[in-house]
């Protein structure tokens, strides 16, 4: 992963983190992404790390994300399953 720019998103979420945790051991830059709330943790290494509270609906977001990234780990997702079965 070194000199690559790795997304994560849901990274206020348990997986997310720990990946991140994993990662900042490289030298690479990572930018978090969180639909709403707090990102969890303070990460130190030697990585670069860069939180976006967004909305990944919304299509310009993708595209002023997605032209600089290397590789995009997707942990986003509803954890209500009521209203995820309200809004797929």
């Amino acid at each position: 992963y070194k000199g690559k720019h790795i997304i994560i998103t849901g990274s206020s979420g348990y997986l997310a983190n720990q990946l991140v945790h994993q990662l900042c051991g490289q030298a690479c830059k990572i930018t978090r992404i969180a639909s709403s709330g707090t990102i969890l943790s303070l990460i130190q290494g030697v990585c670069e790390l860069d939180d976006i509270i967004g909305d990944l609906t919304h299509l310009p977001f993708w595209e002023t994300l997605l032209p600089q990234a290397d590789i995009i780990f997707h942990f986003a997702g509803r954890a209500n399953i009521a209203l995820a079965n309200e809004d797929p």
